[in-house]
Order: C-alpha cells, then sequence, then structure tokens
C-alpha cells in the first residue's frame, strides 16, 4: 500500500516491490515511499519511481541522451550519418553505456487516481537464484552542485568515516551467507556504523570469503570488470558524477554448488543512480571525486585476492 493524504493506495495491479533492492527509498506498506517495482509475470525489467521529480526528470535524461548520443546512425554502405564534432566523447558515451543498466524508457503508473513516474530498467537479478546484491556509493563529495547548505550538511554528516577516508559508502546489501543457508539484509543504519578499518570484513562478508579457503572466483570477476569502470573514470572528462553508486551483484549459488556459467550471468558490476551528473566545463580535469573512491574500491578488492 502507499498513504498519500492519509490515505492508504494499493500498489496497481499485477505490480509489487521488488525483492532485491537495498538501498534508497524503499517500498513500506503504509507510508508514501514507492521504492523500486516489479511486474509479476515479467521480471527482466524493474521500474525505479523518480522520487523527486527533478531528479527524476534529470536522470531520465541522462538515459536518454545517452542512448542518443551513443548510437551512430549508418546508411546503406555503413557509412555514418551523423558527424561527431567530438569523436572522443562519442566513444566514451558508448563505453559508458556497457556499464549501466539497460533503459527502456519512462512510463506511468496510476495509483487510485495519482499519477507516478518511473524509469523502466534492466532488471540484473533476473536468472539469479541466490542474489547477493550491494550498493557502493562513491565519492568523498555527494551532494551536487544545486544543493543547498541545508543538503549539503545533510550529505556530509552521512558515512563520514568512509567518504573522507576511502571515497565511498555502502547505504545497504542483502547476502545470501552460506556459512548460515540463509539470506540477510543490511540497511543504511549497519553502512553508517562503519569506518575504514572495518569496511573490509563487510566487504568479505558480503562475498562469502570470511576464510581463506572460501571460493574467490566472483571476487576475481567482479575486480576485472571494477578495472573497466576505473579506466574509463580515469579517461574521460565529461562528466562529475554526484551521489552515484556501483551494484555489484553475484549469484551465491554458483559459489555453493561450484557450478560453472558464462560470467555475465552471475556476476554483474554496474554503474548506477545518475540523478546528479553535471558536466564538466574544464575539459583538463578529470571527476577526482568519483577517481578518488574508485580507485580505493579496487585496492580494497585486490586485497581480498
Amino acid at each position: 500500500m502507499i498513504k498519500s493524504n492519509g490515505q492508504e493506495k494499493p500498489l496497481p495491479n499485477g505490480i509489487i516491490p521488488f525483492h532485491a533492492q537495498v538501498a534508497g527509498h524503499i517500498y513500506e506498506p503504509g507510508t508514501k515511499t514507492i521504492g523500486i517495482l516489479q511486474d509479476r509475470k515479467d521480471d527482466s525489467v524493474i521500474y525505479k519511481s523518480f522520487g523527486k521529480p527533478a531528479c527524476g526528470i534529470r536522470e531520465t535524461k541522462f538515459y536518454m541522451s545517452l542512448e542518443e548520443e551513443a548510437e551512430v546512425e549508418v546508411d546503406e554502405d555503413c557509412q555514418p550519418q551523423r558527424q561527431y564534432e567530438d569523436e572522443e566523447k562519442r566513444e566514451i558515451l558508448k563505453e559508458l553505456k556497457s556499464f549501466i543498466p539497460s533503459f527502456y524508457g519512462h512510463v506511468k503508473f496510476n495509483f487510485n487516481g495519482s499519477e507516478y513516474d518511473f524509469l523502466k530498467l534492466e532488471n540484473l537479478t533476473r536468472g539469479i537464484q541466490l542474489p547477493c546484491v550491494m550498493d557502493i556509493k562513491i565519492g568523498q563529495r555527494t551532494y551536487d552542485p544545486l544543493a543547498d547548505e541545508e543538503k549539503i550538511k545533510s550529505e556530509e554528516s552521512k558515512y563520514y568515516e568512509c567518504k573522507k577516508g576511502l571515497g565511498f559508502c555502502i547505504p545497504g546489501f542483502q547476502v545470501y551467507d552460506l556459512a548460515n543457508k540463509e539470506t540477510k539484509k543490511y540497511s543504511k543504519n549497519f553502512g553508517k556504523k562503519l569506518t575504514p578499518e572495518t569496511m573490509p570484513n563487510a566487504l568479505k562478508y558480503f562475498l562469502n570469503i570470511q576464510n581463506n579457503e572460501s571460493n574467490k572466483v566472483h571476487v576475481l570477476l567482479i575486480l576485472k570488470q571494477l578495472y573497466k569502470i576505473q579506466k574509463w573514470c580515469q579517461k574521460q572528462k565529461y562528466f562529475e558524477l554526484f551521489c552515484s553508486s556501483i551494484l555489484i551483484i553475484y549469484d551465491a549459488s554458483i559459489l555453493n554448488n561450484n557450478l560453472l556459467k558464462p560470467n555475465d550471468e552471475w556476476v554483474h558490476v554496474k554503474m548506477i543512480d545518475f540523478a546528479h551528473v553535471f558536466p564538466i566545463e574544464d575539459k583538463s580535469r578529470h571527476d577526482t571525486n568519483y577517481i578518488f573512491g574508485i580507485n580505493n574500491l579496487v585496492q580494497m578488492f585486490e586485497s581480498f585476492v
């Protein structure tokens, strides 16, 4: 149910809360929080609520611009029909597109007469039996250039030690604990208590590698994808990504049964959350805020292997 103006409103017919959401505004019965939803009959996509309209509009425009600018139309002779003033930027956008969930447009749902906006995105947990999901927010600074003083103070106080020391923090995660054979969820309250010293153990727990005998093949696969994102961040000079996250997903059932599957079917590392992306005006500099975080995250994962 969704509560608006004191009245509880049911979710649209056939729509349910997304089972693997670990961070952000999560659906709670009896409140006005919508969160991420999914179709009961189609698990290939999820619906991410706009939240604040301005943020939802910015994120939709970002996805749409990426679709338009990263693709080049060709004629019958396979020659580009559209000329790009900046070929390097086109390649940067094309590469970025490979690091994000597929975008399927903007949709609206009616909740008892009220209309809500959503982004329609790829469900990265589809086909995963025992999903382990972690949201890692990147950057020491998690407020954008439009933030007012109140917002700045609020953001600076959150996850202070981890953001300052590491350049990343954990707003939430879920893990299938192989030792206890149960799925556990940890919210932002857990993440806010972490420090640079305790962060490695939290990541090891999420990865099910608390002892030296643990299977670490998934850690290597995650690192491989993190390296690609890191390399992209270190060369791109077009965007600053504030309050953006890296989503890590793997299937614990593969580790549990020592099964072999194609890498892209059971391990995913994707960049998400683009409501606070702003252009870099000075093309002589990089997004150092994001780079600091991704470099430290990669270094920590390297220490596990």
